[in-house]
Parts: C-alpha cells; structure tokens; sequence
C-alpha cells in the first residue's frame, strides 16, 4: 500500500509515519503547511499533479484540510485524516460531505454531533502514544529534573491572539458567535482553570510544583528548556497571576523532552481545553507512556478506555483536586502507573490506531 502523506510539523507526525511503515505501507511524503488555505487553485493544481504522478492508495494527514479533500474527491481518491485538534473549525466545511473522506474526531461528542446530523464520513478514534519511543528516550536521557507536583501547557493569557482569529470562511456554517464561544472563550475560561489549580497545589508545603508554558522569553524558551532538562540553567519565567511558589519554566519539546519530564515528576497534571467536550487529550496518553502518574479533571471518553482509580486519578473539583495531590504524593504509585503503561502500550498505541483507520480502505 501506498501513502501520500502530508507531511507538516505536527504532533505524532515521526509516531504516525513509522507505524504506517511497520503495518508494510511505503510513504510518500508530500510537503505540506498547515496554514494552506480552503480554496486556491494554484496549491490545488500542485497537490492534484502530485497525486497524479505518485498514484497512491490514500492520502493521509493529521487534522482535516479542506484543500486537499476537494482534491482527492476530484481524483476519485481516498482521504484519511486523524484530527487532534479541538476546535477544528474546518470542520464546519462543506467539503467534509465528499464522498471521499474518511475523518477520525478523538472527541466522542464531536463525533456524535457531527454523526446526528446525518455526517457519514466522520468516525470516533481516541489518541494515542508510541510507548517504545518513549521508553527508549527515558532510558537515554541523564537530567538532574525532578518534580513533585508538574504540569506542561499553555495558560492563554494573550486573549488578542485569539480574537485575532476570528474569520470565517464561505465554505463553512462557523459564525463569529461560535467562533468566541468555542475558541476565545472556552481558552480563556482553561486559563483561569490552570492557574488557580495550580497555584492550590503550590499551596502544598514542603512540596516543587513546576510549570513548563510559554513566557516572554519566547525566542530562547526551547533552547533554555533542553538546559534545564539537562541539569544546566535554572532561569525561570515570570507568569501574571502565578505564584512564587512555582517554579515557572520555557515549554519542553514535546517529543524529546516532555517524556523525561513526565517521568520525572510524581503526580503530572493533565487540565483539559474546554472546548475538548468528552475527549482525551493527546497529553494523557503520553503521561501514561511515560510512566508518568496522571491527575486529570473528568472527561466521558475516559471511563472508556481506562479506569479511575487503577490507571489514573480524576479530580471532581478544587477540593478533590487537592485531596488527591497529597494522597498521591504519600504512597507508592507504581503498581498504577504500570498498569496504565501496560494497558497503552496492548491497546492505544499509534500502531493499533493505524489498523483502525485502514479498515476504510
């Protein structure tokens, strides 16, 4: 089998192309942005000509691109997205109809959503880890980090960005109202969330609480970040609202330095995007694959696939939050985390997921 892959820097990208590779497809890879827009006629005839020379069985990307769907439903070929990102406003495209399209939300309420209004090219697939990958960087890396209380993300305090964003396209129904509701909103409303839960866990004496996001010291955040990792610089970024007790660091690339970090922390803090209704985050899983101890709030996809309690711990609210931080950080986890290791790496890997999507073939 034959894939054209576009191939943009997304999360998984490596993961994904290599369990492609082991499940016996050969991959072209096409580059590709993800800033492409809906409609233009020159990168449509470019993606259309190399379809045409490459002739593949499929074309694959992370996230759905409108794009490419009104190509590949004019080539009469098949179109594979995983999408990870929520929202994805380009949903609301009228391109998801193409007959052509095999589309994978992680979010089951998106899913169903989409599915109740008569949508038959969408399907429900939840994230995933590479859990080989990862044990083979933790078992290389050599860093001083250590962390009782970690979490690693973005706060959205620079609500102007976000506003910044809101367009819409006249191929989709998203209006301006939704838009402020799902992407503006729904970020501002995480932000506050992330920062007073973890500045409760600050509260916790005698306890490191370190938080890897973006500061504004923008331009050297993955360079210094790599250094702390390795036992090296120990600046630290100032945050509004954070508090002292934090130990506020650069974002950790999240192939080659989120893992370590995760292992290295005792309870790791997993606080979903609001507009992330019943799914779970790509975060969760990679916590799990780092043999990681996850604290995350309740998200319905959950109980699915792994059980509170033996995999993982779920807080209901600030003062289960802070109840369960302090139960974790006096006893063992590790019967827990092997288990959640264990069940990830038999049934969620991006291997597994790969066999899921080629069954549309």
């Amino acid at each position: 089998m034959k894939i054209f892959f576009l191939n943009w820097n997304s999360y998984g990208s490596e993961d994904i192309k290599e369990a492609f590779e082991k499940e016996g497809a050969s991959l072209f890879l096409y580059p590709f942005s993800k800033s492409v827009p809906r409609r233009d006629p020159e990168t449509e005839a470019s993606i259309s000509a190399s379809i045409e020379e490459e002739a593949p069985d499929l074309v694959f990307s992370f996230n759905y691109f409108p794009i490419v769907s009104t190509v590949c439903e004019r080539l009469n070929v098949k179109y594979i997205s995983f999408v990870y990102d929520s929202p994805h406003v380009v949903l609301y495209s009228y391109t998801v109809l193409n007959k052509c399209n095999e589309i994978f939300l992680f979010d089951s309420a998106e899913y169903n959503k989409f599915a109740g209004s008569g949508i038959k090219t969408m399907h429900y697939l939840p994230l995933c880890a590479n859990p080989d990958r990862i044990s083979r960087l933790i078992s290389d890396s050599k860093t001083a980090f250590r962390s009782d209380i970690t979490f690693v993300g973005a706060l959205y305090t620079e609500k102007e960005r976000y506003v910044s964003n809101l367009t819409t396209s006249p191929d989709g129904i998203e209006t301006k109202e939704w838009l402020y509701e799902e992407y503006v909103k729904n970020r501002i409303l995480t932000g506050a969330e992330r920062i007073n839960l973890i500045n409760k866990a600050a509260e916790i004496p005698g306890k490191t609480v370190t938080l890897f996001t973006h500061g504004e010291k923008e331009k050297i955040c993955r360079e210094s970040a790599f250094e702390i990792l390795k036992g090296g610089a120990s600046d630290t970024l100032l945050i509004p609202g954070i508090s002292k007790n934090v130990h506020v660091m650069p974002p950790c690339h999240p192939d080659k330095e989120a893992p370590i970090v995760y292992n290295h922390s005792n309870v790791n803090l997993c606080i979903t995007l609001k507009s992330i209704h019943s799914g779970v985050p790509l975060r969760a899983f990679e916590i799990m694959a780092s043999k990681g101890l996850l604290l995350m709030n309740h998200q319905k996809d959950m109980d699915d696939i792994f059980t509170e309690g033996e995999d993982y711990l779920m807080y209901e609210d600030e003062w289960d939050f802070d109840k369960k931080i302090k139960e974790a950080l006096n006893r063992d986890n590790t019967p827990m985390i092997e288990r959640a290791f264990d069940k990830l790496k038999e049934n969620h890997t991006y291997r597994n997921r790969v066999r899921e999507m080629l069954k549309y073939v």
